[in-house]
């Protein structure tokens, strides 16, 4: 999410997270304070200081997942959390595909998981500078080619 106050753009990593949070949460401006994730709205299970990754709904119809910590799309449960929360998603909201957001990138990785989804390695921590379709392994992705 963009943050107007701080100068902060959609899909870019906060100065202000660390690895437990926000480092200004008791100061942080109104444009944190209105926002809700879906953790907050019961969609996720785990908090995202403990799973390492924070969802949301974006205005593109898209599933918005923020990587809050170095490695945490690896980590154990979050990519099919991810997929659970998206196939829930598309069904009432007509969400049709995930934004994908590492710690630290500035590049937005996108795909589109189906039933058979399976992570084949496609996703890095490298930022992507173009946004062009491709099928990897049967998922639709964006790449920088």
């Amino acid at each position: 999410m963009a943050v107007k106050e701080l100068g902060k753009p959609n899909y870019q990593t906060c100065k202000r997270l660390s690895e437990t949070g926000c480092t200004k949460y008791l100061k942080r401006p109104k444009g944190c304070k209105d926002w809700s994730c879906l953790y907050l709205l019961g969609a996720q299970d785990r908090r995202p200081v403990d799973s390492g990754i924070l969802i949301d709904v974006d205005g593109q119809r898209l599933l918005a997942v923020y990587e809050t910590r170095p490695g945490a799309w690896e980590e154990s449960g979050n990519k099919e959390e991810a997929v659970r929360v998206f196939k829930m998603f598309a069904q009432i909201e007509c969400i049709t595909g995930i934004h994908l957001i590492r710690y630290g990138s500035k590049g937005v990785i996108n795909f589109k998981p189906d039933r058979c989804y399976e992570d084949r390695g496609e996703y890095s921590a490298t930022p992507i500078k173009a946004y062009l379709w491709e099928t990897v392994g049967g998922v639709q992705v964006f790449s920088g080619r």
